[in-house]
Formats: C-alpha cells, structure tokens, sequence
C-alpha cells in the first residue's frame, strides 16, 4: 500500500488491496500468471459490504467489519486466461 502513505488503518476492520473489476487484474497479472496461481490454489473473488478507503488508478483499499473469507464469491476468470498453457 505504498500508493497510499497517509492512510491510517483503523482497530476492528479488515483490511485489503484489491481491483474493482476482473479485467483491472490484467494491469496486476499476464495471463500465464493469473493461470499459475490458479493452478496453485488461488482465486479471484468479490467480497460483499466493503467501503473503499483509498483509491488510484491500479487498485483500491478496502475495508469490512468481517475476515475477508467470509461471504467470498469466486469470479470466473476463464476470459482473462483462456488459451494459456502452464508446463
């Protein structure tokens, strides 16, 4: 969060980077490496009642009263990796 160096975390929340659309991750990832960490377990999601406390042009800080775990939907990125192949 070097992007943000005056924004005070508050006690209560978790907190989080994140894009606002799948597409933005296509700024973060290639498509080989978004297929790699698909293959390694990871997963895009959307998280549910979150307030974004800082903003710029690759990413937003987000915050929410519950472990971001909770209530995650995993988004499909098929369209952002289709036809790559990992070996």
């Amino acid at each position: 969060m070097h992007e943000f160096p005056n924004l005070k975390l508050q006690t209560g929340w978790f907190y989080g980077s994140a894009c606002l659309t799948p597409h933005d991750l296509a700024l973060w990832f290639t498509a080989p490496e978004l297929a790699r960490l698909y293959d390694l377990g990871y997963r895009a999601v959307c998280l549910p009642d979150c307030e974004i406390v800082a903003e710029s042009a690759s990413q937003v800080v987000f915050r929410r009263h519950v472990p971001h775990l909770s209530g995650a939907r995993v988004i499909d990125l098929g369209v952002l990796t289709s036809g790559v192949k990992n070996e």
